[in-house]
């Protein structure tokens, strides 16, 4: 019964909104963590050749598109670090999945892509603009990395009635990179939630999983995942596939992932399940 009871007051101290706190201090590091090293990589190989206030506003500018990167990134990490780490408190107590609900997980990450579909609609194209001012020394010409969200499909509008009295190739591939765009600041978003949920599907097949297991996992999730929507941008810029099937197969690949690790049984609960048998 003793037993029990502590088990009990540990669902309900790690299993609710209050464990919300850990897991957001934990993704809170590993978002300055992962932007600090791309910042870092990224102003290294651009910094030689300008001037210390251009530099300054390279880094600046840098910071809004690398944000759109590791906002995902890092919720994957702070809840599967956070969940392995809540996964046995006292020694002696065998292995078993995390208890924290999904309800929280789902409705904080739902926040924070709310947070980042702002920031990749509105923010990034704007510090892009900047961001190109700042490389070529003078004005960007807009294009699809440099345009709102409204600004992108008011000139998909544009092309689709031009594209509809004229044939040219030239109009289609401009038509598929704004396209491409587009589902892009809404896929990336998304990610948060999807890759929240795959974090706690691994969590609970792995209660107690290592920090070199954790890092592996993590590097494996962020290369597939980044490999395959850069990899539909391409094909999708150059017509091979629809930009919408393009920017989204990275997160349905996400969702499927996620669905099998939740619903799969927890590690360390069929003893639990399965019936004792009597001593004789």
């Amino acid at each position: 019964v003793v037993e029990r009871v502590a088990e009990e007051r540990r669902i309900l101290a790690h299993g609710g909104w209050g464990a919300m706190g850990i897991l957001g201090k934990g993704s809170g590091i590993a978002c300055f963590t992962l932007t600090t090293l791309l910042l870092l990589n990224y102003t290294h190989q651009r910094l030689p050749g300008l001037s210390p206030g251009r530099g300054a506003a390279l880094a600046l500018y840098a910071v809004p598109f690398t944000l759109a990167l590791t906002i995902p990134a890092s919720l994957f990490v702070g809840v599967l670090w956070g969940l392995t780490r809540a996964g046995t408190v006292e020694p002696g107590v065998p292995p078993h999945a995390p208890s924290v609900r999904l309800l929280p997980l789902a409705v904080g990450a739902a926040a924070v892509a709310l947070l980042a579909f702002g920031l990749t609609a509105e923010v990034v194209p704007r510090a892009n603009a900047r961001l190109l001012g700042v490389l070529t020394g003078r004005t960007a010409t807009p294009d699809d990395r440099t345009m709102t969200l409204g600004a992108l499909r008011a000139k998909a509008r544009q092309l689709d009635a031009v594209r509809a009295t004229r044939r040219d190739p030239r109009i289609q591939a401009s038509l598929a990179n704004l396209r491409v765009e587009i589902h892009k600041k809404f896929a990336l978003p998304a990610a948060c939630v999807l890759l929240t949920l795959l974090a706690a599907g691994l969590a609970r097949r792995a209660p107690q999983a290592s920090a070199v297991t954790i890092a592996m996992a993590s590097a494996a999730v962020f290369g597939g995942y980044y490999l395959l929507l850069m990899g539909g941008e391409t094909r999708a810029d150059r017509s091979s596939v629809p930009p919408a099937l393009a920017m989204w197969s990275a997160n349905i690949v996400a969702l499927g992932l996620a669905a099998m690790t939740l619903r799969a049984t927890p590690r360390g609960t069929e003893a639990a399940q399965r019936p004792a048998r009597p001593r004789w």
